[in-house]
């Protein structure tokens, strides 16, 4: 069969390096160069030269490999999406959204992108370690926060890493201004006549996410610039806030309510509802995250827009520039403006 490709049950294989370089009558070193583009003082006479080494690989079916390609640029050509969630499944709209807009963008760049799912438990953080600490990523785009210990595993990797919608110093980061947000969130209830509002959100975990800080201090701050009263805040089920907030006996009932996201805003329709209160009739109601379901909800949602896809591509842009430019400075903080969509369920002030 001489140089021939070999036949398998499946049909012919791929060729490798040595059948093209043979082949052609070169060193697998020669062939590496001309496939990969590093041409460049070869030969005195490269073009027809090149040209037939690209076409006996053609002819051949040699394709290089990955791990090929990755030892000689000294890069793997994947990406590393870090999620500290416990499963797919608990992702939420979103998060759904940041995600699909960082596939396509890295993409576009001939990138490939994996997500890695790290919850809160020692055996997720050694088997992420693993994988962070072997070089299989050029890079890294973390979302929300990164923990003491991510904090270590990532700088210990030594590869480029972008924090999406987090705060923490000490990265390059990507996130939204929810303390304007919360402002404007704010002003527009405050325009419509309200001056009794309540702050809702589940109850935080441990010092919580920097989007709970910065939208109860928006709320506050204009209030306060209102001349008017603090909200209320609470941070329990919708059920038992409602109940508890709405009962004949409560003298201070609020008449808009601003919630931490929409997941819960929608939950707290339900038991408004259920207590034969209506949106924005009795009860005004804006919230965070202009997602799918604020849109369909019953009534609409007036919502704070996070610009979710456009935090994406600004995150992934400066993860590319990172991983070009090390140099980069590594403390940068990109802050996105958020907007008021105004909908449905709010209105003027009853009393």
């Amino acid at each position: 069969m001489g140089d021939e490709v070999k036949t398998t049950s499946q049909g012919f294989r791929a060729a490798t390096i040595y059948e093209v370089a043979k082949r052609a009558g070169v060193s697998t070193a020669t062939v590496s160069r001309v496939l990969s583009g590093a041409t460049k003082g070869t030969w005195k006479r490269t073009a027809r030269r090149i040209d037939e080494i690209r076409r006996i690989a053609a002819e051949l079916g040699y394709e290089p490999s990955w791990k090929a390609r990755a030892l000689a640029r000294g890069r793997t050509g994947t990406i590393c999406l870090l999620h500290r969630c416990e499963s797919p499944l608990l992702i939420s709209e979103f998060w759904q959204g940041i995600i699909a807009q960082v596939y396509s963008a890295l993409e576009g760049v001939k990138l490939d992108v994996q997500l890695l799912f790290f919850p809160d438990a020692a055996e997720s953080l050694q088997a992420n370690r693993r994988k962070l600490m072997d070089q299989r990523f050029d890079g890294c785009i973390v979302l929300e926060r990164i923990d003491p210990d991510l904090d270590a595993v990532l700088r210990e990797s030594a590869m480029p890493v972008v924090l999406l919608n987090g705060a923490e110093k000490g990265w390059p980061k990507v996130r939204p201004d929810d303390f304007g947000g919360a402002v404007k969130a704010t002003e527009h209830l405050i325009s419509l006549g309200h001056r009794r509002l309540a702050f809702l959100s589940q109850p935080i975990v441990g010092e919580g996410h920097f989007s709970f800080w910065a939208r109860m201090e928006g709320v506050q701050y204009a209030l306060k610039q209102a001349g008017l009263e603090p909200p209320t805040m609470l941070q329990s089920d919708p059920a038992e806030v409602i109940a508890r907030m709405f009962s004949p006996d409560c003298e201070s009932r609020p008449t808009a309510l601003v919630v931490y996201h929409t997941q819960w805003a929608i939950r707290c329709l339900q038991a408004l509802w259920r207590r034969g209160l209506r949106v924005p009739q009795d009860v005004s109601v804006v919230t965070f995250d202009d997602v799918i379901s604020a849109r369909i909800s019953i009534p609409p949602l007036t919502t704070i827009d996070v610009p979710g896809e456009q935090m994406a591509r600004k995150a992934t842009d400066l993860l590319l520039e990172l991983m070009e430019k090390p140099a980069v400075a590594h403390e940068s903080d990109m802050v996105l403006p958020e907007r008021l969509v105004v909908r449905e369920s709010t209105a003027v002030s009853p009393h």
